[in-house]
């Protein structure tokens, strides 16, 4: 069953924290329910929005990060630098996934997500 303890929760939040300085964001680290833990990118120096709006074409106040589809998704190499590094510190914990899709089996270590922004706090850009 998945599950963050405080311990997870302090390791990763200890992997972003260099992470989130060095490219100049500030966020926020939170746990749901015991089962997920959730990266929220509040403000910074990279305009993730602009960057969204390019690839999608539509402007949003907040949008989720695909994991998967990061170097997709983003055109700055920086923006694509900088998801990656923090999905793998999100990962650090003693992530693991052994669910077997083929028999609807999911065993993982915990669930995760990364938010830019809020419905009722958008991203904001400080330059």
């Amino acid at each position: 069953m998945a599950c963050v303890s405080k311990e997870d929760k302090q390791t990763i939040q200890n992997n972003i924290k260099p992470i989130l300085k060095k490219y100049g964001l500030k966020g926020s680290l939170r746990v749901n329910h015991s089962t997920e833990i959730v990266l929220i990118i509040r403000s910074g120096k990279l305009d993730l929005m602009a960057n969204y709006v390019d690839k999608y074409g539509y402007n949003r106040p907040y949008f989720s990060v695909n994991t998967y589809n990061i170097k997709s998704d983003f055109n700055d190499q920086n923006i694509i630098d900088c998801m990656e590094q923090l999905h793998q510190a999100i990962l650090s914990a003693n992530y693991f996934d052994h669910s077997d899709i083929m028999t609807d089996y999911v065993h993982v270590a915990y669930y995760y997500e990364i938010k830019v922004g809020e419905y009722n706090k958008p991203y904001l850009l400080n330059n």
